[in-house]
């Protein structure tokens, strides 16, 4: 990308950024320690102390990714009863899993928002009583659990996912939840997303927290519809959100449709993965911004020799 010395906010301070696809995380790593790129994104978090032993090297946070185990509720499966989908947040520690798996680089939610997003109700409880699974399990018919598929896959930047999966199912089988899980490719991935092939996945919403667009994306029955749609109920929750205007009223929207979603249990409610960008603070000055478009025009390099 060249610069464009007539931007209307002004000349960029850069005249060439250069974008390199590198797959693997140690190749990126790799290239930031030796000087052959300035700033890298999705780094491990145990590969965080290895980047900032290196005199010139740091690593910069943002909230990232919120990450949701999606339920099919929408053909017969015991997921169907939203009793069974409680029962399984109930008996899912996100707590535990972000502050044990993730090394406390996560945050662990109560429902689909993001904590900057309009509508975040910090009061809003967080699923963690496996005795109220069992009952809620009991009640649906279920007191001897049941059996399920889980499909993960490296999408998006997740971490730790398949260790996130192993805990998950550990979890759900002390409840008596059997859980099968099955890795897939990225692009197999989403594939069966698309097709409604899964019973139980793994995904990562990484776009603006601020709009919080995956409900409309992900839960409006006019949209995807693949796993779960409520016209009646959860559509005009929706729309409300994504149409008002008046800054204290959406808020107040994003706090209804947040505790609906919290109440329907369309996903095992995770958490918000921070999100490591490796940056050369020698070369480079850059405030991060929070959203997930990654926004370059306030990037400065050191005058050289400097």
């Amino acid at each position: 990308m060249e610069k464009n010395p007539d931007w209307w906010n002004g000349e960029p301070k850069v005249d060439v950024i250069t974008f390199r696809t590198i797959p693997e995380a140690s190749a990126r790593i790799a290239s930031l320690q030796a000087g052959e790129t300035d700033i890298i994104e999705v780094v491990p978090f145990d590969s965080i102390p290895q980047i900032e032993a290196q005199e010139g090297l740091s690593v910069v946070d943002r909230g990232g990714a919120i990450t949701y185990i999606g339920l099919d509720t929408l053909t017969g499966l015991p997921t169907a009863d939203k009793r069974v989908r409680q029962a399984m947040n109930y008996a899912v520690d996100a707590e535990a899993i972000a502050e044990f798996v993730l090394s406390s680089r996560a945050q662990a939610v109560p429902g689909g928002l993001w904590p900057v997003s309009p509508g975040w109700d910090p009061d809003l409880p967080i699923y963690n009583d496996p005795e109220k699974a069992k009952e809620l399990l009991a009640a649906a018919g279920y007191a001897d659990g049941f059996d399920i598929k889980f499909n993960i896959a490296q999408v998006q930047g997740m971490l730790q996912y398949k260790e996130v999966a192993q805990a998950v199912q550990a979890m759900l089988a002390e409840v008596g939840i059997q859980v099968e899980i099955e890795e897939l490719e990225t692009a197999a991935m989403f594939d069966g997303y698309a097709n409604s092939d899964f019973e139980m996945y793994f995904f990562p919403w990484r776009s603006n927290p601020e709009a919080a667009r995956h409900f409309n994306t992900l839960l409006h029955s006019a949209t995807r519809g693949y796993y779960y749609a409520n016209a009646e109920e959860m559509d005009p929750l929706i729309d409300d959100f994504m149409t008002e205007m008046d800054t204290e009223a959406r808020a107040e929207s994003g706090r209804v449709l947040n505790e609906f979603v919290h109440e329907e249990a369309p996903w095992i409610f995770m958490y918000v993965q921070q999100e490591g960008f490796g940056v050369n603070t020698d070369r480079v000055q850059w405030d991060i911004n929070p959203a997930a478009v990654d926004m370059f025009f306030g990037v400065e390099l050191a005058p050289a020799g400097s």
